[in-house]
């Protein structure tokens, strides 16, 4: 999706996720807010999610540089499922086998963000193979777990 077409659709998704009716998309979309590391201003932005075990995983674009304050391992807040918890953020840039086995088992959880990836499902839904390895040299994977 284009940078225009997030700024359009990003502030109505965020207004819904922080409303009494956040069901409607909460079950996969959260809400991520950061300190930009140069302006110090506080950002959020919308994102899809997949609930891994003990993290929280998601993917971005490489392209994009919102992605880049959450560099350093700095405390973030999630609006996830209609609560704000505190989060650990992490960075994953490693080699692209490492993160096909994530992109799969996103694109499962949330089919939809298939066409933002570049990847076509197969008739059962199962994420092409191909198109994972040619996805994720692109892709950034964000993991997130909760402080304690």
């Amino acid at each position: 999706m284009s940078k225009i077409l997030y700024k359009i659709i990003n502030p109505p998704i965020s207004l819904l996720l922080k409303s009494p009716i956040h069901k409607i998309m909460s079950s996969n979309t959260l809400i991520v807010e950061f300190r930009g590391r140069k302006s110090g201003k506080t950002m959020a932005t919308p994102i899809s999610y997949h609930q891994a075990e003990d993290d929280i995983h998601c993917f971005t674009a490489k392209a994009g540089i919102w992605w880049r304050n959450l560099r350093g391992g700095d405390a973030v807040r999630l609006l996830i499922k209609g609560h704000w918890i505190t989060v650990t953020p992490e960075v994953v840039l490693d080699s692209e086998e490492t993160l096909k086995p994530y992109l799969d088992a996103f694109l499962r959880a949330v089919p939809r963000d298939a066409v933002h990836s570049n990847v076509r499902l197969e008739a059962n839904g199962i994420p092409n193979t191909e198109d994972i390895e040619s996805a994720v040299g692109g892709l950034v994977l964000l993991k997130f777990r909760q402080v304690r």
